[in-house]
């Protein structure tokens, strides 16, 4: 018989750790610290923003119950008036349902009708670079020639014509 026998197992015992160890470990734990950290602000910025969103969600909920419940809102509505001068009333109107919402008695300038000879506002002068633009355009197609002789800057004088004093 053998008087020896080796064989080969595994057990569990406390193994203390080399410095090469202790620095790699350091460095894992300084990584997942700043993973935590970056997954913290990750979920407060979501949080964040579903809380963002379910705040505006309520908002409308709330100011459609409310109008649900008053049964009304404002609104722009086109409106037109109407000026009796027989009466010296102005009445004015929905467009949208016809009902008369405002009816009072003209001021004393809303008595005086419109003249219909009214001056109309004058048009705009051209600016200056306009203006030049215009007159060169003018100038271009009209010879000098056929402008009258008090416009045309090349007159000098009339040329005598027989039987004309000087």
């Amino acid at each position: 018989m053998e008087e020896m026998q080796e064989r080969k197992f595994n057990r569990l015992m406390k193994v203390s750790f080399s410095p090469a160890e202790k620095i790699e470990m350091s460095e894992q734990i300084a990584n997942a610290i700043r993973n935590l950290k970056k997954a913290q602000d990750d979920l407060a910025s979501v949080a964040a923003q579903y809380k963002s969103e379910m705040k505006r969600f309520e908002a409308e909920i709330t100011s459609l119950a409310e109008k649900v419940n008053s049964g009304w809102e404002m609104r722009s509505v086109e409106c037109r008036e109407i000026r009796d001068y027989n009466t010296g009333s102005i009445y004015i109107f929905r467009d949208d349902t016809e009902e008369v919402i405002e009816e009072r008695a003209m001021t004393a300038a809303e008595r005086q009708p419109e003249l219909p000879f009214k001056e109309k506002e004058p048009e705009p002068r051209p600016t200056v670079a306009e203006g030049q633009a215009d007159a060169q355009s003018e100038a271009s197609e009209k010879p000098l020639t056929d402008l009258p002789e008090d416009t045309n800057p090349f007159y000098l004088g009339a040329e005598k014509k027989e039987g004309q004093d000087a």
